[in-house]
């Protein structure tokens, strides 16, 4: 058996799961040899990882005209307006749903103004913040800094 100070002073991976003279493996060890298949979820946030390193401008642009696009469409699902419902062709003459294309597509490409906006502001206060408050010794006044100064130019 193992004691709880084992458990605690290594990460659970490292734990061997048989004490045999032969075989001393790890959960590691049999994670990683047992299968060479990579989750999806693991993929894609590898995926986006690496193309938010090689380019983060257009990365994060795709993403938030992705996310400005689905949000868009989900709202008008789930909350329709009144430009949402056209009269049917239908005998009883009443109104059918109907998405909003046009509406979900400005949605997309505001998300890719907006962050090109704060890719490019962020960016300059993260320069000129830097200077004033280090960020590798003073990490929360830094932060806090930079959010007061977005936040007092933005109103």
């Amino acid at each position: 058996m193992y004691s709880t100070r084992v458990l605690s002073a290594r990460p659970l991976a490292m734990v061997p799961l048989r004490r045999d003279k032969r075989t001393l493996a790890t959960a590691a060890a049999v994670a990683t040899t047992k299968t060479s298949r990579v989750p999806m979820h693991v993929w894609l946030w590898t995926k986006y990882q690496t193309n938010l390193d090689k380019s983060p401008l257009l990365t994060k642009a795709i993403m938030a005209s992705f996310i400005f696009f689905a949000s868009d469409s989900i709202t008008q699902c789930v909350l329709p307006g009144k430009s949402n419902f056209v009269d049917s062709e239908a005998p009883d003459g009443g109104q059918i749903w109907c998405w909003d294309g046009a509406r979900a597509l400005s949605g997309a490409g505001f998300g890719v103004v907006a962050t090109s906006w704060l890719h490019f502001w962020w960016g300059f206060l993260e320069s000129q913040v830097g200077r004033a408050v280090p960020a590798q010794r003073f990490r929360l006044a830094n932060t806090m800094t930079k959010v007061a100064i977005d936040q007092l130019l933005g109103m």
